[in-house]
């Protein structure tokens, strides 16, 4: 089963995505793995990754930290498995934003959806968290909307391929499909 759980920040994606795994781990009794895209750069972001692990903890979670080229995961689960990939968003970011270089629009939305779908061919569930970013009206800069359309295009993807999609919305899940 694949499943995509969208929604804007703090709307209680993350949560309900943990607790659609946890149904799953509990009806197949199989190993769970959260698949953690944060790219630390600084103390901010380790904060956040402690705080992520200690919200984690008890959950019976294996984390595994991969913040771009998500392909290099294939292998690391087994074929029965669940996986959290959590979050979309940070992977755009990280595959678009490379050091002093920006990737390709294209180029980033391809990796993505195939890294994607190569790592859930291989294992039995997967549900992925991702951020609802398009609906403050601003205008940003190119670099920017290119980022914003790349976001669009992956979840876009996803959710036509997800057998189960929800936007989260003030902590309550509102299925899509």
């Amino acid at each position: 089963m694949l499943i995509l759980v969208t929604g804007g920040s703090g709307s209680g994606k993350s949560a309900y995505a943990e607790a659609r795994i946890k149904e799953l781990k509990e009806k197949k009794q199989l190993p769970v793995y959260y698949l953690a895209t944060m790219q630390v750069y600084g103390s901010d972001e380790e904060k956040i990754v402690k705080r992520h692990l200690k919200l984690r903890e008890g959950k019976g979670f294996e984390t595994v930290e991969q913040p771009r080229d998500i392909e290099k995961c294939l292998g690391r689960f087994p074929k029965r498995s669940i996986i959290l990939l959590e979050d979309v968003s940070n992977l755009v970011a990280n595959e678009m934003f490379r050091e002093d270089e920006i990737i390709d629009e294209d180029i980033v939305v391809e990796k993505i959806c195939s890294g994607i779908m190569n790592l859930y061919d291989n294992t039995e569930d997967m549900a992925m968290v991702a951020g609802n970013i398009f609906e403050d009206g601003m205008d940003y800069s190119e670099t920017t909307r290119s980022y914003i359309r790349a976001m669009a295009r992956v979840n876009n993807f996803l959710a036509s391929k997800a057998d189960e999609a929800y936007e989260s919305v003030a902590g309550i899940p509102v299925r899509l499909n």
